[in-house]
Protein backbone atom coordinates (compact mmCIF):
# COMPACT_ATOMS: atom_id res chain seq x y z
CA UNK A 1 0.00 0.00 0.00
CA UNK A 2 1.39 3.41 -1.04
CA UNK A 3 2.25 6.60 1.67
CA UNK A 4 -1.46 7.75 3.26
CA UNK A 5 -1.43 11.70 2.94
CA UNK A 6 -3.79 14.65 3.72
CA UNK A 7 -5.07 16.21 0.96
CA UNK A 8 -4.47 20.06 -0.03
CA UNK A 9 -7.46 20.47 -2.66
CA UNK A 10 -9.51 23.50 -1.51
CA UNK A 11 -12.51 21.51 -1.97
CA UNK A 12 -11.30 18.76 0.44
CA UNK A 13 -9.44 20.34 3.48
CA UNK A 14 -11.34 23.33 5.91
CA UNK A 15 -10.33 26.54 7.22
CA UNK A 16 -7.66 26.78 9.96
CA UNK A 17 -6.12 22.90 9.03
CA UNK A 18 -2.18 22.80 8.38
CA UNK A 19 -0.87 20.14 6.60
CA UNK A 20 2.93 19.02 7.43
CA UNK A 21 5.34 19.14 4.72
CA UNK A 22 5.48 15.56 4.07
CA UNK A 23 1.29 15.76 4.28
CA UNK A 24 1.15 13.10 6.70
CA UNK A 25 0.11 15.22 9.94
CA UNK A 26 -3.04 17.81 9.93
CA UNK A 27 -3.33 20.15 12.95
CA UNK A 28 -6.16 22.11 14.04
CA UNK A 29 -5.09 26.13 14.27
CA UNK A 30 -8.36 27.42 14.53
CA UNK A 31 -8.48 29.66 18.37
CA UNK A 32 -11.14 28.80 19.56
CA UNK A 33 -11.74 24.89 18.32
CA UNK A 34 -14.16 25.99 15.79
CA UNK A 35 -14.83 28.57 13.28
CA UNK A 36 -17.78 30.17 12.29
CA UNK A 37 -19.41 27.75 10.17
CA UNK A 38 -19.80 25.26 12.90
CA UNK A 39 -18.34 22.24 13.95
CA UNK A 40 -16.02 19.37 12.75
CA UNK A 41 -14.10 20.92 10.03
CA UNK A 42 -12.97 18.20 7.50
CA UNK A 43 -9.90 16.98 6.01
CA UNK A 44 -9.81 14.12 3.36
CA UNK A 45 -6.71 12.11 2.94
CA UNK A 46 -6.11 11.91 -0.83
CA UNK A 47 -6.48 8.07 -1.34
CA UNK A 48 -9.80 6.36 -1.21
CA UNK A 49 -11.34 2.75 -1.84
CA UNK A 50 -13.92 1.00 -3.47
CA UNK A 51 -12.83 -2.75 -3.03
CA UNK A 52 -10.55 -4.24 -0.76
CA UNK A 53 -9.51 -4.09 2.41
CA UNK A 54 -7.37 -1.15 3.78
CA UNK A 55 -5.68 -0.81 7.43
CA UNK A 56 -4.53 2.31 8.18
CA UNK A 57 -3.38 4.24 11.57
CA UNK A 58 -4.55 7.65 13.16
CA UNK A 59 -1.63 8.85 15.26
CA UNK A 60 -2.90 11.50 18.17
CA UNK A 61 -0.37 14.08 18.56
CA UNK A 62 -1.99 16.46 20.56
CA UNK A 63 -5.80 15.89 22.11
CA UNK A 64 -8.77 17.39 21.18
CA UNK A 65 -12.38 16.51 20.25
CA UNK A 66 -11.84 15.09 16.89
CA UNK A 67 -13.75 12.91 14.77
CA UNK A 68 -11.56 10.09 12.97
CA UNK A 69 -13.06 7.58 10.18
CA UNK A 70 -13.69 7.27 6.54
CA UNK A 71 -16.48 9.46 4.24
CA UNK A 72 -17.16 10.30 1.12
CA UNK A 73 -16.21 12.82 -2.12
CA UNK A 74 -19.95 14.41 -0.70
CA UNK A 75 -18.09 15.49 2.14
CA UNK A 76 -16.09 18.89 1.27
CA UNK A 77 -14.14 21.59 3.10
CA UNK A 78 -17.55 23.78 3.27
CA UNK A 79 -19.44 21.13 5.55
CA UNK A 80 -19.92 20.69 9.02
CA UNK A 81 -21.67 18.90 11.84
CA UNK A 82 -19.94 15.52 10.16
CA UNK A 83 -21.86 13.41 12.75
CA UNK A 84 -25.24 13.96 11.53
CA UNK A 85 -24.03 12.99 8.06
CA UNK A 86 -25.06 10.17 6.33
CA UNK A 87 -21.52 10.18 3.94
CA UNK A 88 -19.66 9.72 7.17
CA UNK A 89 -18.71 6.82 9.26
CA UNK A 90 -16.03 7.86 12.37
CA UNK A 91 -15.68 7.46 15.72
CA UNK A 92 -15.87 10.84 18.32
CA UNK A 93 -12.30 11.28 20.41
CA UNK A 94 -12.34 12.76 23.72
CA UNK A 95 -10.75 15.93 24.54
CA UNK A 96 -9.52 14.52 27.99
CA UNK A 97 -8.22 10.99 26.25
CA UNK A 98 -10.84 8.96 27.84
CA UNK A 99 -12.34 5.91 26.67
CA UNK A 100 -15.68 4.64 25.78
CA UNK A 101 -15.87 6.72 22.47
CA UNK A 102 -18.76 6.82 20.46
CA UNK A 103 -19.49 5.71 16.87
CA UNK A 104 -21.30 8.14 14.56
CA UNK A 105 -23.15 7.95 11.82
CA UNK A 106 -25.92 9.81 10.32
CA UNK A 107 -26.47 11.97 14.12
CA UNK A 108 -27.25 8.40 15.47
CA UNK A 109 -24.25 7.02 18.09
CA UNK A 110 -23.34 3.75 19.25
CA UNK A 111 -21.47 3.70 22.53
CA UNK A 112 -17.96 1.50 22.90
CA UNK A 113 -16.14 0.10 24.83
CA UNK A 114 -12.57 0.73 24.19
CA UNK A 115 -9.69 2.33 25.74
CA UNK A 116 -9.15 6.00 25.52
CA UNK A 117 -6.32 7.23 23.06
CA UNK A 118 -3.69 9.12 24.18
CA UNK A 119 -1.01 11.01 23.46
CA UNK A 120 0.93 9.57 21.29
CA UNK A 121 -0.99 6.77 21.06
CA UNK A 122 -2.90 5.06 17.80
CA UNK A 123 -6.22 3.94 16.62
CA UNK A 124 -6.30 1.31 13.62
CA UNK A 125 -9.07 1.31 11.34
CA UNK A 126 -10.05 -1.45 9.44
CA UNK A 127 -11.74 -0.48 6.12
CA UNK A 128 -13.54 -3.72 4.16
CA UNK A 129 -15.04 -2.31 0.82
CA UNK A 130 -16.28 -5.87 -0.45
CA UNK A 131 -18.14 -6.40 3.53
CA UNK A 132 -18.96 -2.93 3.72
CA UNK A 133 -18.01 -2.82 7.27
CA UNK A 134 -15.32 -0.50 9.43
CA UNK A 135 -13.60 -1.21 13.02
CA UNK A 136 -11.87 0.80 15.41
CA UNK A 137 -9.00 -0.71 17.56
CA UNK A 138 -6.85 0.67 20.03
CA UNK A 139 -4.02 -0.90 22.69
CA UNK A 140 -5.10 -4.19 21.42
CA UNK A 141 -9.22 -3.62 21.54
CA UNK A 142 -11.46 -3.74 19.34
CA UNK A 143 -15.14 -2.88 19.26
CA UNK A 144 -17.78 -4.34 17.01
CA UNK A 145 -17.47 -2.69 13.53
CA UNK A 146 -19.77 -0.72 11.66
CA UNK A 147 -21.67 -2.16 9.02
CA UNK A 148 -23.57 -1.19 5.86
CA UNK A 149 -21.20 1.09 4.48
CA UNK A 150 -21.79 2.51 1.07
CA UNK A 151 -21.02 0.68 -1.93
CA UNK A 152 -19.86 1.87 -4.90
CA UNK A 153 -18.34 4.88 -3.65
CA UNK A 154 -15.00 5.69 -3.22
CA UNK A 155 -14.16 6.12 0.67
CA UNK A 156 -11.74 8.41 2.16
CA UNK A 157 -9.90 8.37 6.07
CA UNK A 158 -10.81 11.64 7.24
CA UNK A 159 -10.44 13.78 10.41
CA UNK A 160 -12.72 16.54 11.04
CA UNK A 161 -11.61 19.04 13.90
CA UNK A 162 -13.05 21.53 16.40
CA UNK A 163 -15.81 19.32 18.03
CA UNK A 164 -15.36 21.68 21.19
CA UNK A 165 -13.44 24.91 21.82
CA UNK A 166 -10.39 23.09 22.32
CA UNK A 167 -7.65 24.64 20.28
CA UNK A 168 -4.65 22.75 19.02
CA UNK A 169 -5.80 19.01 18.12
CA UNK A 170 -2.81 17.36 15.83
CA UNK A 171 -3.38 13.84 13.85
CA UNK A 172 -0.91 11.91 11.93
CA UNK A 173 -2.12 9.48 9.27
CA UNK A 174 -0.29 6.25 8.15
CA UNK A 175 -0.75 2.94 6.46
CA UNK A 176 -0.75 0.07 8.84
CA UNK A 177 2.10 -1.49 7.29
CA UNK A 178 4.04 1.54 6.98
CA UNK A 179 7.59 0.63 9.10
CA UNK A 180 8.88 4.09 8.35
CA UNK A 181 6.44 5.62 9.92
CA UNK A 182 5.40 3.07 12.74
CA UNK A 183 9.32 4.19 13.91
CA UNK A 184 10.93 0.84 12.25
CA UNK A 185 13.73 0.36 9.88
CA UNK A 186 12.78 -0.73 6.49
CA UNK A 187 15.01 -3.17 4.80
CA UNK A 188 16.83 -1.61 1.81
CA UNK A 189 15.83 -3.33 -1.38
CA UNK A 190 18.49 -4.79 -3.62
CA UNK A 191 19.19 -3.24 -6.87
CA UNK A 192 18.50 -6.00 -9.26
CA UNK A 193 21.09 -7.36 -11.51
CA UNK A 194 21.07 -6.35 -15.31
CA UNK A 195 19.70 -9.67 -16.50
CA UNK A 196 17.20 -9.63 -13.39
CA UNK A 197 15.98 -6.11 -14.10
CA UNK A 198 12.19 -5.95 -15.45
CA UNK A 199 11.50 -4.55 -18.49
CA UNK A 200 10.57 -0.97 -19.45
CA UNK A 201 7.03 -0.12 -19.11
CA UNK A 202 5.30 1.15 -21.93
CA UNK A 203 3.53 4.57 -22.39
CA UNK A 204 -0.30 3.67 -21.71
CA UNK A 205 -2.21 4.53 -24.81
CA UNK A 206 -5.35 2.70 -24.40
CA UNK A 207 -8.28 4.58 -22.32
CA UNK A 208 -11.88 4.16 -22.39
CA UNK A 209 -13.91 5.21 -25.02
CA UNK A 210 -15.90 7.95 -22.45
CA UNK A 211 -12.36 9.35 -21.64
CA UNK A 212 -11.20 9.23 -25.26
CA UNK A 213 -14.41 11.15 -26.05
CA UNK A 214 -13.85 13.59 -23.04
CA UNK A 215 -9.86 14.28 -24.62
CA UNK A 216 -11.61 14.98 -27.99
CA UNK A 217 -13.13 18.07 -26.02
CA UNK A 218 -10.18 18.65 -23.55
CA UNK A 219 -7.37 20.32 -26.18
CA UNK A 220 -4.75 22.21 -24.81
CA UNK A 221 -5.78 25.59 -25.70
CA UNK A 222 -9.26 25.83 -23.68
CA UNK A 223 -7.59 24.62 -20.76
CA UNK A 224 -4.41 26.89 -20.95
CA UNK A 225 -7.48 29.98 -21.36
CA UNK A 226 -9.36 28.40 -18.78
CA UNK A 227 -6.61 27.91 -16.23
CA UNK A 228 -5.45 31.33 -16.72
CA UNK A 229 -8.61 32.79 -16.60
CA UNK A 230 -9.08 30.91 -12.81
CA UNK A 231 -5.78 32.38 -11.69
CA UNK A 232 -5.80 35.76 -12.50
CA UNK A 233 -9.30 36.33 -10.75
CA UNK A 234 -8.02 34.64 -7.26
CA UNK A 235 -7.35 37.97 -5.05
CA UNK A 236 -4.95 35.34 -2.96
CA UNK A 237 -2.13 35.63 -5.68
CA UNK A 238 -1.95 38.90 -4.91
CA UNK A 239 -1.28 40.45 -8.59
CA UNK A 240 0.55 37.77 -9.72
CA UNK A 241 -0.81 37.30 -12.78
CA UNK A 242 -0.20 33.42 -14.98
CA UNK A 243 0.68 33.62 -18.27
CA UNK A 244 -1.25 32.00 -21.24
CA UNK A 245 0.88 28.87 -22.05
CA UNK A 246 1.41 25.31 -20.68
CA UNK A 247 4.71 23.29 -21.25
CA UNK A 248 2.67 20.44 -19.87
CA UNK A 249 -0.83 19.42 -18.89
CA UNK A 250 -1.36 15.97 -16.43
CA UNK A 251 -5.07 14.60 -16.49
CA UNK A 252 -4.73 12.50 -13.39
CA UNK A 253 -8.41 11.32 -13.25
CA UNK A 254 -11.52 11.73 -15.10
CA UNK A 255 -14.81 10.90 -13.40
CA UNK A 256 -16.81 7.80 -14.52
CA UNK A 257 -19.77 10.18 -16.01
CA UNK A 258 -16.78 12.77 -17.72
CA UNK A 259 -17.99 15.79 -16.05
CA UNK A 260 -14.95 16.35 -13.82
CA UNK A 261 -11.26 15.70 -13.74
CA UNK A 262 -8.22 16.83 -11.38
CA UNK A 263 -5.21 17.64 -13.56
CA UNK A 264 -2.09 19.60 -13.10
CA UNK A 265 -0.05 21.73 -15.09
CA UNK A 266 3.59 23.49 -15.89
CA UNK A 267 3.03 27.19 -16.49
CA UNK A 268 4.59 30.40 -16.31
CA UNK A 269 3.49 33.45 -14.11
CA UNK A 270 4.74 37.18 -14.15
CA UNK A 271 4.85 38.73 -10.32
CA UNK A 272 2.77 41.57 -9.21
CA UNK A 273 3.69 44.96 -10.80
CA UNK A 274 5.70 42.89 -13.36
CA UNK A 275 8.39 43.28 -10.60
CA UNK A 276 11.44 40.76 -11.81
CA UNK A 277 11.41 38.07 -14.28
CA UNK A 278 8.70 35.53 -14.83
CA UNK A 279 8.74 32.22 -12.94
CA UNK A 280 7.79 28.40 -14.03
CA UNK A 281 5.82 26.34 -11.54
CA UNK A 282 3.27 23.39 -11.19
CA UNK A 283 -0.12 23.18 -9.55
CA UNK A 284 -2.57 21.26 -9.58
CA UNK A 285 -6.57 22.09 -10.51
CA UNK A 286 -9.94 20.66 -10.37
CA UNK A 287 -12.27 21.04 -13.48
CA UNK A 288 -15.68 20.44 -14.27
CA UNK A 289 -18.10 20.64 -16.83
CA UNK A 290 -21.03 23.40 -16.79
CA UNK A 291 -23.58 23.49 -19.23
CA UNK A 292 -21.99 22.36 -21.89
CA UNK A 293 -18.37 23.85 -20.97
CA UNK A 294 -15.06 22.82 -18.93
CA UNK A 295 -14.58 25.71 -16.21
CA UNK A 296 -11.54 25.82 -13.74
CA UNK A 297 -13.22 25.71 -10.21
CA UNK A 298 -10.25 25.09 -7.66
CA UNK A 299 -7.04 25.40 -7.42
CA UNK A 300 -4.73 23.06 -5.16
CA UNK A 301 -1.12 22.78 -4.29
CA UNK A 302 2.20 23.11 -6.30
CA UNK A 303 3.55 19.54 -5.85
CA UNK A 304 2.53 16.86 -7.75
CA UNK A 305 4.40 12.95 -7.25
CA UNK A 306 2.48 10.98 -9.88
CA UNK A 307 4.30 8.55 -12.74
CA UNK A 308 4.52 10.26 -16.29
CA UNK A 309 3.08 6.93 -17.70
CA UNK A 310 0.42 6.43 -15.42
CA UNK A 311 -1.23 9.51 -16.86
CA UNK A 312 -2.95 11.13 -19.73
CA UNK A 313 -0.69 14.68 -20.63
CA UNK A 314 -0.45 17.17 -23.57
CA UNK A 315 2.38 18.55 -24.15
Amino acid sequence: MASLTWTMSPSYKGPFIDVSKDKSTATDTAKTGNDTGGRFRPILVAQGWEKGVHKFVFKLEKPGRVLLGVCTEFVTSKSRDLHQSPEVYAICLHADCSGKQNLWHEHKSTPTSLPGVSVGGELLVTLDCDAHTLKFETDGQACAPMTGLKAGVKLHPFAAFGGDKMEGCVVQIRCAEDPKAAGETPQKKQKPKAADAPPQKKQKTDHHPDIQKALKELTKAPIESELAKFYNNKSQFKGERMMNGCTRIFIHTISEDCTSMTLSADYAWLPAKDEGDDEQEFRTFEMKKEGGKWVCTAMGDDEWGGDDENHIFFM
